[in-house]
């Protein structure tokens, strides 16, 4: 595992790396730039001729195991981790891994579809209630993405959503998704609908960076 300077996270964790394109917000990534720098240094695990590809680490399946002290822990940072490279297999490993760990562990993908039918098959319902030490979300750059990715992630029968609106190209309207139907204030709201607990926002950064474009009324 690695430290990192992501405000929310202490360390990151990467039994896989590397994606590929699936939306706007992959135009600029920045994994497969830092990807390209590793490969260049000759870090183990990153192919100098194709250093983005999809990547399962074996050999880091049991870091978070060996840190005793509670951390947060941002998982496949450097990907997807349910990109459709990643076998059911290795995907169930991770997350017996998570599972028995006291770490509380951030996941984000842009294909929630796929997380949903992986785990899904992969854990019964009671299996769930395992994992309230698991954040799960998804990206959202756009008002599109969110609205196709955020009911989908939704549908997961979890206790923890959250959303990353990184990087954020538009203005985007989740609130829809941060209140019920029937009550207008989270903070008073008894229903059973699940809803997103937690929102991150930020702006593109790194070299070529798209500007936010902050609208001129509110």
């Amino acid at each position: 595992m690695n430290k990192t300077g992501i405000e929310y996270l202490d360390f990151t964790w990467n039994p896989t790396h590397g994606c590929s394109r699936i939306s706007a917000g992959c135009d600029n990534c920045w994994a497969k730039s830092m990807a390209k720098r590793l490969a260049a240094l000759g870090v183990p695990g990153y192919d100098p001729q194709a250093p983005f590809d999809v990547t399962l680490h074996l050999g880091r399946l049991d870091e978070p195991l060996k840190r005793k002290k509670p951390a947060r822990i941002g998982v496949s940072f450097m990907g997807d981790l349910f990109h459709g490279d990643v076998s059911h297999k290795f995907i169930r490993q991770i997350f017996d891994v998570m599972i028995k760990s006291d770490h509380t562990f951030l996941i984000l993908t842009k294909r929630p579809m796929r997380m949903e039918s992986v785990l899904v098959r992969e854990f019964k319902k009671a299996d769930f209630e395992t994992m309230d030490n698991i954040w799960f979300g998804v990206t959202a750059e756009n008002q599109i993405q969110a609205d196709n990715r955020i009911p989908a992630l939704l549908k997961l029968p979890v206790k923890n959503h959250w959303v990353s609106v990184e990087p954020m190209l538009e203005p985007i309207d989740i609130y829809q998704y941060l209140t019920c139907d029937s009550c207008l204030d989270p903070s008073v709201c008894w229903c059973q609908d699940p809803r997103v607990s937690w929102v991150v926002c930020g702006s593109e950064s790194g070299p070529g960076a798209r500007p936010m474009q902050y609208p001129t009324k509110l």
